[in-house]
């Protein structure tokens, strides 16, 4: 991904590995008041040497302390109070008025992740959704209840296919929707997501193709009516 201008959503390992591999990197840290952010100045002095580098802190308010709290419980945060979803969408207006970025990588420390990558399309071509499947408390609340179906089926409708490593995917609901080189672009292990992805960003013939083909086909897949039914027991049962 050598031009590649890249946003990091929380900084760690995986910091240097763009720093490397991309044009410009912008790395996010965003906390709540109660997180520490000596992680924050510890990568700041390892990763301080690379010019192509745009760290940013940025400490939430309040208002975002408990919804992530929230979530962390289990809970739709969104539920009992919604300002902290301005608050996000605050962050990446600012954040792209200044730059146009080809990648976003969210893994941040905070565990509202779902609302900022839903928050991200729409910005961006390829949102990296990072953790998907490691615990319920990363992503949280939403990850117990819907998994991320209507996440998928929101990207394809908007003529961007997703890209999925195959041994997470397969036996999944989500397959359902997800078919390889038509509206989901499979990889196996690392080598192989980076050639997909670079053929997706730099041949806007394949891109093109890929993002019509996409939006086209979730249109042909999905019952609106049922998929509406179904998401509005989903919201029932939160009650």
């Amino acid at each position: 991904m050598p031009n590649a201008r890249l946003l990091e959503f929380g900084l760690g390992e995986g910091t240097q590995y763009f720093l490397n591999s991309c044009r410009d990197v912008t790395s996010v840290e965003l906390v709540t008041p109660a997180n520490d952010q000596n992680w924050f100045q510890k990568c700041v002095g390892d990763f301080q040497g690379y010019p192509h580098w745009n760290p940013i802190l940025k400490v939430g308010s309040c208002e975002l302390q408990r919804p992530d709290a929230l979530a962390l419980q289990g809970l739709d945060p969104s539920l009992y109070e919604g300002s902290y979803l301005f608050e996000l969408k605050d962050l990446c207006d600012s954040l792209f008025s200044k730059e146009s970025y080809d990648i976003a990588f969210v893994d941040p420390v905070i565990h509202l992740r779902g609302d900022l990558v839903n928050e991200l399309f729409g910005r961006v071509s390829v949102i990296v959704a990072h953790d998907t499947a490691y615990s319920d408390r990363i992503y949280g609340w939403v990850k117990n209840f819907e998994g991320f179906g209507y996440t998928i089926i929101q990207s394809l409708a908007k003529g961007r296919p997703v890209f999925l490593k195959r041994s997470f995917s397969e036996g999944q609901k989500l397959m359902n929707w997800c078919v390889n080189n038509q509206t989901a672009l499979f990889f196996d292990d690392s080598a192989q997501f980076s050639k997909t992805l670079n053929c997706y960003l730099y041949d806007e013939t394949y891109r093109v193709n890929l993002q019509n083909n996409a939006a086209r086909q979730i249109r042909r897949m999905i019952n609106n009516e049922r998929q509406a039914l179904i998401f509005e027991n989903f919201i029932q049962n939160l009650k």
